[in-house]
Parts: structure tokens; C-alpha cells; sequence
């Protein structure tokens, strides 16, 4: 090979690269995009859960409240119409 062969196979590899550096700049710019979004959907996603198990667990809870049976032993605040006073038991 002469030098002229190698010094034009050189400037055509040149401009190949720099040809090509546009594309995968963007193709790179891409990638970035989408991944960020992802990301962003996968946090969402995340966040949706944790409330759905919170809203699960405030129902859970309330529906255990309301369905429970009253304390036993508990003494009414007001007497029941007999004129005693309830008196405090130690």
C-alpha cells in the first residue's frame, strides 16, 4: 500500500466517525429519555402500592372497630335513672 491509499483510508474512517457521532449522540439522548421515564413510572407505580396497603390497613382497622364487641366490665357514665351515684371501684 502506498501512502496515498493509507492517508485516504484514514480521511474516509475520519468521516465515517464523525458522520456517525449525530446519530448516536441521539440514540444516547434516547436512551436517556427512556430510561428516566421509566424510572418515573416505576416510582409511581411504587408509590401506588404503598397507598393501596395503607388504604387496606385503615379499613382493616376500622372494620375491626366497628364489628368488635364492647368491653366487657365497662360502668356506664350516668346512672341508670336509680338516683346512685356509681362509685369508683379500686
Amino acid at each position: 500500500m502506498c501512502t496515498k491509499d493509507i492517508v485516504a483510508a484514514l480521511a474516509i474512517g475520519s468521516l465515517l466517525a464523525v458522520a456517525q457521532q449525530p446519530a448516536c449522540l441521539a440514540n444516547l439522548a434516547q436512551a436517556n429519555l427512556v430510561f428516566a421515564l421509566n424510572l418515573s413510572h416505576q416510582n409511581a407505580v411504587g408509590h401506588l402500592q404503598h397507598l393501596a396497603q395503607l388504604q387496606l390497613a385503615i379499613v382493616g382497622r376500622t372494620v375491626n372497630a366497628t364489628l368488635a364487641p364492647a368491653p366487657r366490665g365497662v360502668r356506664p357514665l350516668l346512672p341508670a335513672r336509680t338516683g346512685t351515684v356509681p362509685t369508683v371501684c379500686s
